[in-house]
């Protein structure tokens, strides 16, 4: 029985972390994305200029 839930709580673990993972590369993501546009907002104001 022990062994179940110690099995049960390493797999919930692990999909927590998973899931923080995730979230994290998604955040990551989405903040390199916006430096990206915002990068390419200020080439395109200096080069219309």
């Amino acid at each position: 029985m022990m062994a179940v839930s110690l099995d049960l709580a390493l797999c919930l673990a692990n999909m927590a972390s998973l899931e923080i993972n995730s979230a994290l590369r998604s955040a990551v993501w989405m903040f390199a994305s916006s430096v990206n546009s915002f990068q390419n907002s200020l080439l395109f104001g200096e080069l219309s200029q």
